[in-house]
Order: C-alpha cells, then sequence, then structure tokens
C-alpha cells in the first residue's frame, strides 16, 4: 500500500499543468503611424509593488507544479464600502430647541421639503416633536392629524395645571379676582378644557369610510380654543371643501352635536355623503370628496366671564377686526391643502356662512389661485369699499374658475344687512341657489330653510332622527362635486 505521501493529490489545475514554461521571447509591436498604441487594458500599477520591466511575477517556490508558470498582474481595487452607504439627507435634530427653518417657509415650500423627506425622518419628527407640524399648512394631513392627537393629553395636563394654579392664587386672594384677572383667565381655561373634550367626542365619530382628521389644534395663540377636522383626507380627495362659521361659534359649542349630523363636523359629514351620492348618481363613482369644518380663530363672541362680553361680542362682529386678523391663516390653510395634495389639480371651495363669509373673502384676497370656486350664505358682506367695489367679481376673491355662489334664506335678516361692503345679494356676479322647499335634480323632496343657521344644518323626520338635508345643502354638495346640471336656481 502506498504511504501518505504518495495519497496526495494536486488540484485539477496543477495536475494538467507543466512542470514548466519557458518564458516567451518580447515581440514589439509599433503601429501604423509609428505611435503608441491605444490602451486596451487596465493600466499597470505602479509602485513598490508593481513589477519591473522585463520580468515577471513568479508563484510562490515550493509549489508543485507553478514553479516557472508566469502570475497574471492585477490592477490595484479601491474598496467598496458596502456596508456604509451614504446618509440619508436632509436629517433633522429633534433634539433641537428651535423646528427647522423650512418649517416657516410657505405652504407650497413645506409640502415640497416634506414630501422630500425620508419616510422614517417623518415619522421621528411626528412622534418625537409633535408641536412641531400639527398645525403647518403643507404638512400631510395624516401626519398633522397624528401630531395633533398626540397633543391632546399634553394640553390637558398643561390647562389643567394652569387651572389649578389660578384656583390657588384665587383662594389665597382675600378679594377674589375683584382686583385680579385670575377668574376670568380660569373661566377660559376651563372652557378650553371643555374644547378638548369636545375635539375627542368629534374625532370619535369618525368610520372607516369616514375617518376625521385632526388638521388643527391650537389651545394657546387665542382667547378661545381653535381646531379643524376633516371628514375624508383631503390629500387624496378630488374634491375638497372648507367651511368657516362666523358669530358665537365655539369648538365646545358647535364643532360637535349630541347626533352625528349635528354640529360643524356632523354637516361636514352630510355635504360629503350627499356630494357622493350625486357624484355616483352621475357617472362618477370613483371622484373622492373630503369636507372640512374649520374653526381656526376666535369668532366674535357674546358669551364670556365678564358682564361687558355681551357688549364687545356685538363690538366685534360690526368690525372687520377679527376677519383681518383670521384672514391669513385662512388663506394658508387654503394654499397647505393644494400644496399638500397628491393630485395635480385638486378642486377646492371655499363655503363661509355670517361672519365667516367676511373672514373667508378676506382670506381668498390673500390666496394664489390655490381655491376654484366660493360659495357663499347668510353674508353680511364680503369687505371692500361700496363706492369703490360696486360689485363682487370672481377675480377679487383669486378663484380659478369665474364661478361664485349666494344663497340666502328667507327672513335671514343678517343677509340683508350689507354692513361689510355691498350688500352680496345685490351687488355681486354671483349664481343664486335656492334654499326653497322642493324636489331635486335627482328626484328627492328637499326640505327648505328659514332664518340664519338653516342652510347646512339638517332637519330631521317624524322620529327625531334620520336626517334630512335641505335645498341648500343638496345645492351646495352640487357645486362641490362640480355638477352644474345638478344646481337648482332661485332666490
Amino acid at each position: 500500500m502506498a504511504g501518505p505521501e504518495s495519497q496526495k493529490t494536486l488540484p485539477p489545475t496543477a495536475q494538467a499543468a507543466p512542470t514548466s514554461v519557458p518564458a516567451a521571447p518580447a515581440v514589439p509591436i509599433s503601429s501604423a503611424a509609428g505611435s503608441e498604441p491605444p490602451s486596451v487594458g487596465p493600466e499597470k500599477p505602479s509602485g513598490p509593488s508593481a513589477v519591473k520591466s522585463g520580468e515577471r511575477e513568479q508563484a510562490p517556490k515550493g509549489t508543485p507544479g507553478f514553479r516557472d508558470i508566469p502570475m497574471c498582474v492585477i490592477p490595484e481595487q479601491k474598496p467598496t464600502l458596502v456596508d456604509n452607504p451614504k446618509p440619508k439627507s436632509p436629517v433633522v435634530d429633534v433634539t433641537a430647541s428651535e423646528p427647522p427653518a423650512e418649517l416657516s417657509g410657505e405652504p407650497d415650500a413645506v409640502a415640497t421639503w416634506w414630501k422630500d423627506l425620508p419616510s422614517d425622518e417623518r415619522d421621528k419628527i411626528v412622534k418625537e416633536r409633535p408641536e412641531w407640524v400639527g398645525n403647518i399648512d403643507g404638512i400631510a394631513a395624516t401626519d398633522r392629524d397624528r401630531a395633533n392627537r398626540s397633543q391632546i393629553p399634553i394640553e390637558r395636563a398643561r390647562l389643567e395645571r394652569e387651572r389649578d394654579q389660578l384656583q390657588r392664587n384665587l383662594d389665597d386672594n382675600w378679594f377674589g379676582g375683584t382686583f385680579t384677572n385670575d377668574d376670568a383667565k380660569k373661566w377660559y381655561v376651563e372652557e378650553k378644557l371643555k374644547d378638548l373634550d369636545t375635539v375627542e367626542s368629534t374625532l370619535a365619530k369618525g368610520t372607516p369610510d369616514a375617518p376625521r382628521l385632526l388638521l388643527l389644534l391650537d389651545m394657546r395663540s387665542g382667547e378661545r380654543g381653535h381646531a379643524a377636522v376633516a371628514v375624508g383626507n383631503p390629500d387624496t380627495a378630488d374634491h375638497v371643501a372648507v367651511t368657516t362659521p362666523g358669530l358665537g361659534t365655539t369648538i365646545s359649542g358647535a364643532l360637535d352635536g349630541g347626533r352625528p349630523s349635528d354640529g360643524m363636523v356632523g354637516e361636514a359629514q352630510q355635504l360629503r355623503a350627499e356630494t357622493s351620492r350625486q357624484l355616483d348618481l352621475a357617472g362618477r363613482p370613483d371622484e373622492t370628496v373630503s369636507t372640512i369644518a374649520w374653526l381656526g380663530y376666535d369668532a366674535p363672541n357674546m358669551t364670556g366671564p365678564g358682564k361687558l362680553d355681551t357688549v364687545r361680542g356685538g363690538g366685534d362682529v360690526a368690525s372687520t377686526g377679527k376677519a383681518n386678523e383670521a384672514a391669513p391663516r385662512l388663506a394658508n390653510f387654503f394654499n397647505g391643502l393644494d400644496a399638500a395634495s397628491v393630485k395635480k389639480d385638486p378642486h377646492i371651495v371655499a363655503y363661509g356662512h355670517s361672519y365667516g363669509s367676511l373672514v373667508t373673502a378676506e382670506a381668498l384676497r390673500k390666496t394664489r389661485g390655490s381655491v376654484d370656486e366660493a360659495v357663499f350664505y347668510g353674508s353680511p358682506g364680503l369687505g371692500g369699499d361700496p363706492n369703490d367695489l360696486p360689485r363682487y367679481e370672481a377675480k377679487h376673491f383669486n378663484l380659478t374658475s369665474d364661478r361664485m355662489y349666494l344663497l340666502e334664506n328667507g327672513e335671514d335678516l343678517v343677509a340683508d344687512f350689507g354692513h361689510f361692503g355691498p350688500d352680496p345679494s345685490v351687488a355681486g356676479g354671483f349664481t343664486r341657489l335656492s334654499t326653497h322647499p322642493g324636489v331635486d335634480r335627482t328626484n328627492v323632496p328637499r326640505i327648505g330653510g328659514t332664518g340664519h343657521s338653516d342652510y347646512l344644518r339638517v332637519g330631521y323626520g317624524p322620529d327625531g332622527q334620520t336626517p334630512e338635508m335641505r335645498m341648500a345643502g343638496y345645492n351646495m354638495a352640487a357645486v362641490l362635486g362640480s355638477l352644474p346640471d345638478n344646481l337648482i336656481e332661485g332666490d
């Protein structure tokens, strides 16, 4: 039997190789032009490790079968950083004391910056610094909703601490609040705590088919709480409505109601459902709708802790001051909806009621073509000087179309004031829409409206629970769905 050394075998290549190969003679190469030939391979490496000209690299001594075989010279390779990818950019420092400067820009710039951020960066900001983005126009609606919802318990705890401190101040003061404003401050803090309760109850009524998104939550900048709630995602909707209310509107008093169709958000949900119904009948079931109740300002209000609050509220509703203060915020909100949308050109309609029609009109004057149409109802005037502005036109409100609409109930005395500029019912280029009872274009009987409040507010049938949309609401839905053939005109 052969010994161990005789059992050793070489690799297949080595077994097939000759024991020695004579070096090939160098053959000079010259080009036809007598110049150096072009390079057809990798350049030889230079430096100490390079093989000298005329020499060949030999295999290590003692390698069976490779003693005289010239080895191939391999060019130097730079390592590939597989485990060290380029850092993601931009990266936001969530530990900073101030938010990124990009969040203070115009809504379209904010929207572009936000969309360009990596998804994990956006998620990190929403989770760790929600106060930075919840109320910023141009941020995606679902991100604003997450951020603002997370702020509710934080704001509640802050307001409770403030309330308790004010109560301690009053308890320690022999004169109570007679010579301080602590009692009045405490009253407004308690109202904001009620506002938070209302916001939570409103959001809880959302459903998978009609989700509710909290696009604004501000318990700091105003005397009253501010909020905006969307039914349906405005970023993905083809048709978006924004409704702004007027005198006497507060979050706790108007945003929600006892029944699902009550309150501003209930009305918004009914408007969305009716618009979707009309789109279905028109053969456009794939078009989506979002309706928003916007209460982002201190509306004129006659309630309060003081004896003169009624007088103060009367002065506010007779002045343009509240509207001028709110207009830039609402304008930014409109522009932000347009910028954040994933649609190429979303159809956005502005709705303004009562004093909110003045707020809406002044806001539209500050937009940049983000709103397509406007609907004013129960309007005491839309601003402007009666002498310099004898007639309202769509161009005055920066609308992208020439379509603007007016509704006026019978016995709506506010709508006949004409207090803020010309009376829209006699001095405007509006399409007047009916508020009277009758059968609509889809063969559904509609109830009419009277007075100053019964426009989008639904009625109820004999059981007191089944909502009935009025003719005014039907017409507003036809406007929102871009369904001009469905409109019923009338004074």
